[in-house]
């Protein structure tokens, strides 16, 4: 199902990059030791054309570095960060679009009232361990 109008706020303040190829948007946080950022985006650009999920994971896992990263075209949106989450990337699902942020705030400025309810399970989670597992 492709989601119209994704969303994607990010605060270049906090050492991001914006990078635009061949109708491809990409905001990277990090660095990558395996690939470019032009690289990355000609990379993705190619296996976005032939739509496989399972070549997007591989190349995602095959990624190595310490990263965060917002890859947008017209109908989709992929974003990752490497395995322990050292650049933290924040979203939401509102049903007709994501949104994609690196300020948790922003993300609750796009919730609908009704949705800003906090998780309580979630915050003790966060607060004794520094993560959330579901």
């Amino acid at each position: 199902m492709y989601r119209l109008h994704n969303k994607v706020i990010i605060d270049s303040e906090l050492n991001w990059n914006y990078f635009s190829h061949n109708n491809l948007e990409l905001w990277l946080c990090g660095y990558l030791y395996n690939h470019k950022p032009l690289d990355l985006l000609e990379e993705m650009s190619l296996i976005l054309k032939i739509n496989s999920t399972a070549k997007n994971k591989e190349f995602i896992n095959n990624l190595d570095g310490c990263y965060a990263f917002v890859l947008r075209t017209k109908k989709q949106l992929i974003f990752a960060v490497d395995q322990v989450a050292s650049i933290p990337l924040f979203f939401s699902n509102m049903g007709q679009f994501i949104v994609v942020s690196n300020k948790p705030e922003e993300i609750k400025k796009n919730l609908m009232e009704k949705d800003r309810v906090l998780n309580d399970k979630s915050l003790i989670e966060i607060s004794m361990s520094g993560y959330v597992v579901n």
